[in-house]
């Protein structure tokens, strides 16, 4: 057996502990390293976590100190340009989050380097690893859910995150830095979008400081296929509180989801129709990390390479420049 995978892990946030915590527990790999904005805290995300690892006080300085196989890059988007063109130049295999970047510009001369490099790359689209949209999408692309119809995707929560999430210049708002995951899900399973309207409000949220993003958002989804979807968003529902939930129509089959967790099936195509309830207690984080660790041991691609997450951003691009339009129909 090959030796354990050497990652470093960069930023020092809620997800990067998440990711820590898969990683240490994983067979292939171990943490070697850890970046915080200084390295005071590095040591005490080291030490909360439990792991044995270095700790560092920028992201580009610990590439430059150690021999790694991986790095996973949880900074906010506006602080992993630096970092990124670093782990591109030693020929790291990268675990990004979503988004990639802020602009399409930046997105696509991110993912030009790691096509020169040829980097193995992974961005953090964690729904993709659910079991029920693993088993939707091999149902939609066999043909056996039949032609897809409506997507409909909500997402409810009430939190004011960190000062830089809810400055439109640091996160891109609330669509691009956080309702992508629904986007992505949405052609995760139905393919390509071609167009999409969006309105975009921000009703109750206008007297807190610093908050200049939506907290209130809806588009609508036109897809190559003929495909019709809907996404609404809010960050004013119940406090303390975040509920997800995806809907997907198809000739023979609707799919109803509670988020990553439990969701129900029908079969329309039957007579009387059959109700499936499919439990999945698989955490997507866990499964989405244990995939990428395996392609890095396997030199093989993942399911969510960073040109998928340049495609999802430009998606969730539109859907800002459309609302800025008032709801004009922009072409993706």
């Amino acid at each position: 057996m090959k030796r354990p995978l050497r990652i470093g892990i960069i930023g020092s946030g809620r997800i990067a502990a998440v990711h820590a915590r898969n990683i240490d527990a994983h067979a292939l790999a171990t943490v070697s390293a850890v970046a915080g904005s200084s390295a005071a805290k590095a040591r005490a995300f080291i030490d909360a976590n439990q792991l044995e690892a270095r700790a560092y006080g920028a992201g580009t300085e610990l590439i430059e100190h150690e021999a790694l196989d991986a790095v996973f890059i949880c900074l906010p988007p506006f602080a992993r340009t630096e970092v990124f063109e670093a782990a591109a130049a030693s020929r790291l295999a990268v675990f990004i989050e979503k988004p990639v970047a802020l602009t399409f510009d930046h997105a696509e001369q991110m993912a030009a380097l790691a096509r020169k490099n040829r980097l193995l790359t992974m961005v953090g689209y964690h729904y993709r690893f659910a079991r029920s949209v693993q088993r939707l999408k091999a149902a939609v692309e066999s043909g056996e859910a039949g032609h897809p119809a409506l997507f409909e995707g909500r997402f409810l929560c009430n939190d004011l995150h960190a000062p830089w999430w809810r400055e439109v210049r640091t996160s891109g708002g609330q669509t691009v830095e956080q309702i992508a995951h629904l986007y992505d899900l949405a052609t995760h399973l139905f393919g390509n979008v071609t167009t999409v309207s969006a309105r975009f409000a921000n009703l109750l949220h206008r007297a807190t400081p610093g908050y200049t993003i939506e907290d209130n958002a809806v588009a609508t989804l036109a897809f190559a296929n003929g495909a019709l979807g809907s996404i609404a968003s809010s960050n004013c529902a119940v406090p303390g509180e975040w509920s997800v939930d995806w809907s997907a129509v198809c000739k023979n089959l609707t799919v109803t989801a509670a988020g990553t967790g439990n969701s129900r099936w029908t079969q329309t195509n039957l007579d009387p129709p059959r109700r499936e309830d499919f439990n999945d207690s698989d955490d997507p984080y866990v499964q989405e990390v244990d995939h990428f660790l395996r392609c890095v041991h396997e030199n093989t691609p993942t399911r969510c390479p960073l040109e998928d997450g340049l495609a999802t951003l430009a998606l969730t691009l539109a859907a800002v420049e459309s609302a800025s339009r008032d709801g004009a129909v922009i072409r993706v």
